[in-house]
This record gives C-alpha cells, sequence and structure tokens, in this order.
C-alpha cells in the first residue's frame, strides 16, 4: 500500500472569488499548500482576454511563491459555456476557450487540463443523443489538441445539477471509450460520487490508473470539517489503490466564498492531519 503524500495535495481558487488572485496565492502559501488548481476566469485569469504574458505573469507569481500549478479548470459550468450546445456559436466559443486553456497549461507546465462534459436540454431527451455527440466530438477535438503539447485531460462526472450527460461509472466509461484518446483521462469527485451512491472502490475497480485526479471532497463541497463525508475512508482506499496522482480540495460552497481564509484552512489541517498523521 502506497501512502499518500502532502505533495500530491493542492487548493482551487474558485471560492476565493471575492478575493485578488494574489490574496489567495499567498492564502495558499501560508497554509503549507504546495500546488494550486487554478481555476480560470474573471477576475483571477480570464481566458479569452488574457495575453500569452498575462499567463506568464501568473507563473511567476506562483515561482514567487513556491507553489506550482497541477491542473487548470476553466469555467465550463456556468453561463456561456457548454462543449455540447446545439447553438453552434456557443459551442464554438466553448471549444476555444478550453483549447486556450491548453495554451495556459503549456506556459504554466500543468500537466493536467480539467474537462467537464457540457449538457443537452432537459426538456428535450429526445435531444440528449445528439449533445452526447456534439460533447464527444469536442473531447475529441480538444483532445488531440491537448495531445500536440503533452496535456492530460481530466473528465469530470458531474452532478445532475450540473450535467444530463456524464454523471456516474457507465457514462463516464461509455464517453472515454467512444473519445478514445489516451491523453483523455478521468477525475473523480468524492461529493458527486457520494451523492450517485458511488465510491471510490467502485471508480478504481471501473478505471484503475485511467484515474489521473481527485477532487477530495466534503459533502455539499464545503470545506473538510464542516460536513459529513468519511475522509479517512477515502484517504485510506486512495492508498490501497496506490494513487498517485493529484488531489484538489475544491470548495464550492457559496457561504465559504466571504471569508474563505479560516475555513479553507480548517479543511486543509483536518486533511494534512489524515494524510501526514
Amino acid at each position: 500500500m502506497k501512502k499518500l503524500t502532502w505533495d500530491q495535495i493542492g487548493i482551487m481558487n474558485m471560492n476565493y472569488l471575492f478575493y485578488t488572485l494574489d490574496h489567495f496565492l499567498d492564502a495558499a502559501r501560508d497554509m503549507g499548500v504546495e500546488n494550486i488548481n487554478l481555476w480560470a476566469a474573471n477576475p483571477h485569469l480570464h481566458l479569452e482576454d488574457g495575453t500569452d504574458g498575462d499567463f506568464r505573469a501568473v507563473g511567476e507569481k506562483l515561482k514567487e511563491r513556491g507553489l506550482r500549478c497541477f491542473c487548470v479548470c476553466p469555467e465550463q459550468v456556468v453561463y456561456p459555456f457548454n462543449i455540447a450546445a446545439e447553438d453552434p456559436l456557443i459551442r464554438s466559443r466553448s471549444i476555444a476557450s478550453m483549447k486556450r486553456a491548453v495554451d495556459l497549461c503549456e506556459i504554466l507546465e500543468s500537466p493536467l487540463l480539467h474537462l467537464c462534459p457540457g449538457w443537452g436540454f432537459y426538456d428535450k431527451p429526445d435531444g440528449l443523443k445528439r449533445a452526447w455527440e456534439l460533447s464527444r466530438d469536442a473531447m475529441i477535438e480538444i483532445g488531440k489538441a491537448a495531445a500536440e503539447r503533452g496535456i492530460v485531460l481530466a473528465l469530470e462526472p458531474l452532478q445532475i445539477v450540473e450535467s444530463n450527460l456524464v454523471g456516474d461509472i457507465p457514462s463516464a466509461k461509455r464517453m472515454l471509450e467512444e473519445v478514445a484518446l489516451d491523453n483523455v483521462k478521468l477525475l473523480v469527485d468524492t461529493c458527486h460520487m457520494a451523492v450517485k451512491g458511488e465510491n471510490l472502490d467502485d471508480y478504481f475497480d471501473a478505471f484503475g490508473k485511467d484515474i489521473v485526479h481527485i477532487h477530495l471532497n466534503e459533502s455539499g463541497q464545503v470545506p473538510w470539517g464542516y460536513g459529513d463525508l468519511p475522509l479517512r475512508t477515502y484517504v485510506s482506499q486512495l492508498e490501497e489503490h496506490e494513487f498517485t496522482g493529484s488531489i484538489t480540495l475544491e470548495v464550492c460552497s457559496r457561504r465559504h466564498y466571504i471569508d474563505p481564509d479560516a475555513s479553507v484552512k480548517k479543511g486543509v489541517d483536518m486533511v494534512r492531519r489524515a494524510i501526514c498523521g
């Protein structure tokens, strides 16, 4: 059994939406975190408006604080992003945004790009087949662009409040098989997983080494210590499966956007104790 190590752990800036990127990076450094999962959106770093110079400037900020970016997470869930959109303009812009995120990964030397499946209209169940095809074809297009730069895409199964395309083990397995690219792998979010009644053993049995990233998340995507999911069980399962990939402590709960430092630090410290003793 391989023990998890602290250098596999990172945090994300999404719940620092109301703070500057500098504040988030200082907080990550002060918490003793070595890695960040960079949520790429306003006000921190807008992919479409940002220049290569802007991207390099973020890289310098990371280096100054002894941090590294181990994953880039472009905004993909809220309007106007949807790689499965019926509207060709929305879909083409979404794909272009993801390709621009590939540029960001290369500049920041991030090995992973977080990929979401998009969604089809919930009131058009007969249209889900087309939405699935649009999503799959977009993933292939983005995946091939990423492969040219040595970037791996990490596809995340989402909850029904975010996607009606890929949300569980069967749909994720089918999508990866249809995309059929060596650099398109899987990201597992423990909160989404728990809502579906799945567990980490199920995912590792189904995907094995194709799982490249974990969102080690609490119930409701709050910081650890504010929910009720079994952190130590998850850590033990990751160790039993000898997981060597990267792990993000993601916080999406809006009540932890207002004063994030204390609650995120509480969660970080809780995970550090679970891993390091």
